[in-house]
């Protein structure tokens, strides 16, 4: 587990244990999750570089929400095409608002909830484009440092208040999602 970039967001604690709510894809005893989780976690599995998945957990016994998912990437194994083709494919299915990329010294952040940030028009391709990224070595002011890790940290998800973040609401357009894009254009079709 990347531990240094995963702790700057608070996905794995200073210890490196993972967060509550953040669950493994591979190796994990999916006996003690909730079905939700587990329906989940076995989708997730099908998009084959996710390695985690982040669910905001409910206390009043609602089933667990899908708030990222997570790709390890601390050893360069994906390339900036193979994740561009990863962001496409999973905001195709609409499965998470977010996509948490760790790098060796970075950590991005892909959204899948609004339009296709991915998709360059003028090549018909897609391209790697976080809508955040932060590198370790280049934050030099320590607030500066901590205003911007606390705006897009997993306790921000696991409580419900990153979307409150203005910036971070920017991140989602419900009309503009990969499933809404289709319900129009069926709409737009009938109506011919």
């Amino acid at each position: 587990m990347v531990t240094k970039t995963l702790q700057l967001v608070d996905l794995i604690d200073s210890d490196g244990k993972p967060t509550p709510g953040l669950i493994s894809v591979r190796g994990t005893a999916r006996g003690g999750l909730r079905i939700d989780e587990q329906a989940a976690i076995t989708y997730a599995e099908t998009f084959n570089c996710i390695d985690y998945v982040f669910f905001r957990r409910f206390s009043d016994g609602r089933s667990s929400q899908i708030s990222a998912y997570v790709v390890d990437n601390s050893d360069e194994k994906f390339d900036e095409k193979t994740l561009a083709e990863l962001h496409l494919e999973v905001w195709l299915h609409g499965a998470t608002p977010l996509i948490y990329i760790a790098w060796p010294t970075r950590i991005d952040i892909l959204t899948c909830a609004r339009g296709p940030d991915f998709w360059e028009y003028e090549d018909e391709d897609c391209h790697y484009e976080p809508v955040k990224s932060f590198d370790i070595g280049a934050l030099t002011a320590a607030a500066e440092i901590s205003r911007e890790l606390k705006s897009i940290s997993a306790l921000r998800l696991a409580d419900g208040t990153f979307w409150d973040e203005p910036p971070n609401g920017d991140l989602a357009d419900y009309a503009k999602t990969a499933h809404q894009l289709l319900i129009q254009a069926v709409v737009e079709t009938d109506a011919e």
